[in-house]
Order: structure tokens, then C-alpha cells, then sequence
């Protein structure tokens, strides 16, 4: 859609390597480095854990993020949001793919 606000990008990340999401602080480092990557600067970024959950919240101008990584399933879930047109979020996907060693990945615009 030419005249969008903005993209949303919805990701399941599905049979992750349980090593990439052993620990909060790890998960937290790759989406980190995914944000790097794609040269976007977060103003904020942490996590939380609850339960069997982690989840990690991450928001830069015009942006957030949120991702749910399940580490006993091997699954992670990530909401990217954008009023910036121009934010490579497919490269933030490659990088997170890579990061947890996804065996398979589901987008959904």
C-alpha cells in the first residue's frame, strides 16, 4: 500500500537452536545486534521473564518491537511495527532467523 502509515511484520520463528534462547540476556543481545545491523537506534530496549517466557521489548523512533521466545519449544514470536516507511524490517528478520538458528520462518505483512 502506497499511502500506509506504516508496516507490520509479524514473525514466528519456528525449531530455534535452544542454545540462541538459553538465556535472556542472549536473547536480548541478538535482537540487539539485529537493530544494529539494520543500522536502526533503539532509544529503549529489555526484557522480562516469566514462567516458560521470555520477552523482550524494544522501541526506537517511529518503532517498536516485541518478541516472545519460548525456549522449551524452541519457538519465538516477534511483532515489528514501523510509521517509518523506509526501516529495512526484512533485514531485522534475516538476522534474527540466522541469530537463533531458526528451521523455519513465517512472515505475515
Amino acid at each position: 500500500m502506497a499511502d500506509a502509515l506504516g508496516h507490520q511484520l509479524l514473525l514466528d520463528l519456528y525449531s530455534c537452536n535452544e542454545e540462541s534462547l538459553s538465556s535472556a540476556a542472549a536473547v536480548q543481545e541478538s535482537v540487539a545486534a539485529a537493530f544494529e545491523l539494520a543500522d536502526i537506534e533503539l532509544d529503549e530496549i529489555n526484557y522480562q521473564v516469566m514462567d516458560d517466557e521470555i520477552v523482550v521489548l524494544a522501541i526506537a523512533k517511529q518503532f517498536h518491537f516485541t518478541l516472545h521466545a519460548y525456549p522449551e519449544l524452541g519457538y519465538v514470536a516477534v511483532d515489528l511495527s514501523s510509521f517509518e516507511q523506509t526501516l529495512p524490517l526484512t533485514l531485522i528478520m534475516k538476522a534474527l532467523r540466522i541469530s537463533f538458528r531458526a528451521e523455519k520462518l513465517k512472515a505475515t505483512s
